[in-house]
């Protein structure tokens, strides 16, 4: 009976490990995807010629 329980035991471990490694990986994702990408889009978006080409552009995109 003992031998079943540390199966079980170590099935559990197992699951809780690789839920923990998943969890770790989604927080990740998210700190790049909305921390460091926010900090790479605004100081592109300062930079001046970006603004003036925006600027003396004001056609139409994409249209018919």
């Amino acid at each position: 009976m003992e031998a079943w329980l540390e199966d079980v035991k170590m099935k559990i471990n197992r699951n809780t490990l690789l839920w923990i490694i998943i969890a770790i990986l989604a927080i990740l994702v998210i700190y790049v995807v909305f921390f460091q990408g926010a900090s790479t889009s605004g100081a592109s978006s300062l930079s001046p010629t970006a603004g003036q080409a925006a600027q003396a552009y004001s056609g139409m995109v994409g249209g018919c």
